[in-house]
């Protein structure tokens, strides 16, 4: 075989054809070793990150790193490596986000002689930890002014945070699924992570009590809430509140304790919630935990409203409001906006009710938090149904149903309640043809198409 074959980095593109001659270098193919090959053709295990020809990566791992890619290999090499693969036709660039992937067919053969080398374990272990680190350090930003850039930061590396969640199920996959519920709450992805974090729970030692244990059944049970799954949501819920109890973790006790009013809240129970969220409240306080205080506010304004307190309502709301701003939460901004308007609304304020709904929608835009644009698109079409324009109403409800089945998340049963009677007297209000005919034109709408119409309409 001639020596080429140690020197260039394209020897591996020969996977389609099976050639028995490198078509770059020109090395023989056919008597190659394991070893030569994978040397020829080294990844650092992500589908996202381009590969090196070289044998001088990186080894240690770095869990902090603002770039993953310079976790593997060394800066220097990067620019001229990736340059030299995408002129090869090897690598292909992504001119919107500026990343480089491995072509498919590259990628496997790469990853064929990488796991033969011997080296695949220890390889993979490095891209784990730099995703490890990267899902840590994203986890407090997801409740700050940075959460928007965040969200589409992790939205970008989210195949390799799959990668890495796949990799050993142990203590630290425990918690990189602890860090990552939040993640996949914002961007809607129940299913996902709700097996992820199962098959985390079930690997990690079932005896140990652990802050990282608590933090993921306190996920799993938000995440089931919101797929309507209550009995898994207070199980898994309540063993994350005794298990924080035992450990003295105050803050995942108010966690807990707040999920758990918002899943009684959910059930119609409104002295059981008023009585949990106002705990959770008082322990955030002493604490000093403000996200968590606007989030307790915010469910506390809910119960009240329920309870037909709209001064209290209005007071919780408005606090949970300016916390929000104060710390950047614009997700939560979304949410005590749209809150208020439905307060708003209640007291046949429209105008208010408008101005509210408008904003937290176009927060909700901005940020791509679809679970809140369906919420969004069902508050517009209450306040068209309680100013008499039901037709418009019923397009953007038959818009929000099909957002809704698509993210696997039905109303809660006290919210089902009121949307049910507004929908009703939509129906007996057009006529069951011309209800039903305005309620597909709705379904048929885009997300944009129906944004758009609910702010344009709304005008």
């Amino acid at each position: 075989m001639s020596a080429g074959v140690k020197d260039c980095p394209f020897c591996f593109e020969v996977i389609n054809a099976r050639a028995i001659r490198c078509r770059f270098c020109h090395a023989d193919l056919a008597t190659a070793s394991p070893q030569q090959l994978a040397q020829a053709s080294r990844v650092s295990g992500s589908e996202r990150v381009a590969p090196t020809e070289t044998e001088t990566a990186d080894r240690s791992p770095k869990v902090n790193t603002p770039n993953a890619a310079e976790t593997i290999l060394r800066e220097h090499e990067v620019s001229e490596v990736l340059g030299t693969l995408v002129e090869k036709s090897l690598v292909a660039r992504d001119e919107y986000t500026e990343r480089y992937r491995l072509l498919e067919t590259v990628r496997q053969y790469s990853r064929e002689r990488l796991l033969e080398s011997g080296e695949g374990e220890a390889v993979r272990e490095r891209h784990r930890d730099v995703y490890l680190g990267l899902s840590v350090e994203a986890e407090p930003q997801l409740a700050g002014p940075e959460q928007a850039a965040w969200l589409v930061r992790l939205d970008t590396e989210h195949d390799n945070l799959r990668i890495a969640s796949e990799w050993r199920n142990d203590a630290d996959a425990l918690r990189l699924a602890g860090a990552l519920w939040r993640f996949w709450y914002a961007r809607c992805h129940f299913n996902e992570g709700r097996t992820r974090l199962a098959v985390a729970l079930t690997g990690a030692d079932n005896g140990s009590h652990s802050f990282e244990r608590a933090k993921a059944l306190r996920g799993a049970g938000g995440l089931a809430y919101l797929q309507g799954d209550n009995v898994s949501a207070r199980t898994l819920l309540e063993e994350a509140l005794d298990m924080c109890r035992e450990i003295g973790d105050r803050q995942g006790i108010a966690n807990a304790l707040n999920n758990l009013g918002l899943l009684s809240l959910s059930q119609g129970d409104f002295l059981s919630a008023r009585t949990l969220v106002g705990g959770a409240l008082s322990v955030f306080r002493e604490i000093g935990d403000r996200p968590g205080t606007a989030s307790s506010l915010l469910n506390l304004g809910i119960v009240y409203m329920e309870q037909v307190d709209y001064v209290l309502a209005r007071s919780a709301l408005d606090e949970s409001l300016t916390i929000c701003r104060e710390i950047g939460n614009r997700q939560g901004i979304a949410h005590a906006l749209n809150t208020l308007g439905i307060v708003a609304l209640t007291l046949s304020d429209y105008s208010s009710t408008r101005t509210f709904y408008a904003e937290s929608l176009a927060i909700r835009r901005e940020i791509g938090e679809t679970r809140g644009i369906a919420y969004s698109l069902e508050s517009f079409a209450a306040l068209f149904s309680a100013r008499g324009e039901t037709e418009t109403a019923s397009r953007l409800w038959g818009a929000a149903e099909v957002l809704r089945e698509a993210l696997v998340m039905p109303l809660p049963p006290n919210e089902r309640i009121h949307h049910d009677r507004q929908v009703d007297e939509a129906r007996m209000a057009l006529g069951d043809e011309a209800f039903a005919a305005a309620w597909k034109e709705g379904r048929e709408m885009t997300l944009e198409q129906a944004i758009e119409y609910a702010l344009e309409i709304s005008d």
